[in-house]
């Protein structure tokens, strides 16, 4: 088997190249394998001199999708098996592939090497099986001790319908031994035809031998001259996909009888493909769900032992010191003050920066409680929090429109919360300080919020960095802070399914902008 392997990270092609090798599938990494890490090195091997039986490509790539290069494939009416490779939680993607016309498709993980040969194996069957059928040919096992009837039935297909191509055996022994052993096993069978009476065993024991014997799902047609009621509910139980007396119109109506019995064969199978990939993708939602759960057990431990046991001696510290610049004053000299300040200046910073990451953890785990919020009236209590402050620096307030949105209101409150902090924090050398706050509804339903100042502002050209947990674009020793403030409210934006983005320039003011979804009823303006 010629394989083209289409992977762009190179230790993930080299662990595919040896599991090919292992599974008898190449001879080795050399010799009846090429491997091309993008779609345009795949193309052009492809159009190459060399043919390929099977593609084995992964979907994200760095010149474009893998499924792009399956649907190519698919409309050339290429002959090539192709199976798709896919990341953990990819079920949609394997889903897509398998529509855009992939024969099969494999995850990457630990259990990849122990599938990799039968999954090909079965997959490059199968594409031999539609090319086949695609050709125009469908090949018909007649089980029929007399020959007139089978003379008969393949004149009428030669003449009606050529596609389906006959090849006859006497009884039920000749069939099994014509048949595959098992469902692993590749079939040059499509359809087997049988008379309910043979010399032996019967139609019904045939049939039964191929599916519970066997566990053969080829579709099955059983044929009687009798046309008993008894035998035809028997026959349907036992697995036949279809069941047809020999009346006067028998041959007439054969051929789209045993092209109904093809199709739901095939169609079953489709459905069964995506049960299984419904009950993996189950599995992998309940082990990443039961994963999760134990995480968020942890991460709870992890938070109160950081809240009770790193805080506790933070406070002493910061406490101690401050006695001391109280107390002691007399007895320390400038230097000792100063080092006491530091310290205690340092206590505060870690405390501030311990608060702000079990902020930054609760802000992904705790569950979303979406409702209508009335944002005006939010706002304005985050405002009122910092009169104080806004009074003592002369800051200038402008509050627009703020139309409601659908929300969780205490998650809401913090993201507004930390943006007018953040605009608070670097307007503080501004003469004339100003925050706006505004919003919008749009076409399409969302809402959108922008808070607006005219402070530092920053660089643009590092604004990849802004949202970043600890990523801080402007020296500690101009404006304080942990870095944690915008990273929490990116994290809320997104779990409510929104975006956030942010514009700015040095010395001119920095905005913010957030969208959040619209109520239930709500239309654009």
């Amino acid at each position: 088997m010629r394989i083209l392997l289409l992977e762009d990270n190179a230790h993930d092609a080299d662990l595919i190249g040896r599991a090919l090798v292992e599974a008898g599938l190449v001879d080795s990494q050399r010799e009846g394998l090429n491997v091309a890490g993008t779609l345009a090195e795949a193309q052009a091997l492809l159009d190459g001199p060399v043919v390929f039986d099977l593609l084995l490509a992964d979907l994200q790539l760095p010149d474009g999708h893998g499924l792009d290069l399956v649907l190519a494939l698919r409309a050339q009416a290429r002959a090539i098996t192709i199976v798709a490779l896919t990341g953990q939680g990819d079920e949609g993607v394997a889903i897509a592939a398998l529509r855009a016309g992939a024969d099969d498709y494999l995850v990457k993980r630990a259990e990849l090497q122990p599938q990799l040969g039968a999954t090909l194996r079965a997959a490059h069957a199968r594409r031999g099986r539609e090319q086949q059928r695609r050709g125009q040919a469908l090949r018909v096992l007649y089980v029929e001790p007399h020959a007139l009837d089978v003379d008969l039935a393949r004149r009428h297909l030669e003449r009606h319908a050529p596609h389906l191509r006959i090849e006859a055996v006497p009884d039920a022994a000749t069939a099994l031994a014509r048949l595959p052993a098992d469902a692993g096993s590749a079939s040059d069978i499509d359809i087997v035809l049988t008379d309910f009476r043979l010399p032996g065993d019967s139609g019904l024991d045939l049939l039964k031998a191929l599916r519970e014997g066997r566990g053969l799902d080829l579709p099955v047609l059983l044929t009687t001259g009798q046309g008993s009621e008894d035998v035809a509910a028997e026959a349907l139980r036992l697995g036949a996909t279809d069941y047809l007396p020999k009346h006067a119109h028998f041959l007439a109506v054969l051929p789209v009888a045993l092209e109904n019995a093809w199709h739901r064969v095939q169609a079953a199978r489709e459905q069964a493909a995506l049960q299984r990939l419904n009950a993996e993708l189950e599995q992998r939602v309940a082990e990443r769900t039961r994963a999760l759960e134990t995480s968020n057990r942890e991460l709870d431990a992890f938070a109160y032992s950081v809240s009770h046991d790193l805080r506790a001696p933070l406070r002493s510290i910061d406490g101690l010191s401050s006695l001391l610049l109280r107390d002691h004053v007399a007895g320390i000299d400038d230097d000792g003050r100063h080092m006491l300040q530091l310290l205690r200046d340092s206590a505060q910073r870690m405390d501030r920066l311990i608060r702000d990451l079990l902020s930054f953890a609760r802000s992904a785990r705790e569950p979303l409680a979406r409702q209508p919020v009335p944002v005006r009236a939010l706002v304005q209590s985050c405002l009122d929090e910092h009169a104080q402050v806004l009074a003592q620096r002369g800051v200038t307030v402008q509050l627009g429109e703020l139309p409601d949105c659908e929300a969780d209101t205490r998650l809401l409150r913090q993201a507004f919360a930390n943006l007018i902090d953040n605009a608070l924090k670097f307007t503080a050398r501004q003469t004339a300080p100003w925050i706006a706050v505004r919003g919008w509804r749009e076409a399409c339903g969302a809402v959108v919020y922008e808070v607006r100042d005219n402070g530092a502002g920053f660089d643009m050209r590092y604004a990849g960095k802004l949202f970043g947990v600890f990523q801080r674009l402007h020296r500690a020793d101009e404006f304080e802070g942990t870095g944690v403030g915008l990273a929490i409210v990116a994290r809320i934006v997104e779990r409510h399914g929104g975006r956030i983005a942010a514009e700015a320039a040095p010395g001119e003011g920095a905005c913010f902008t957030l969208s959040f979804s619209a109520p239930a009823g709500a239309t654009g303006s």
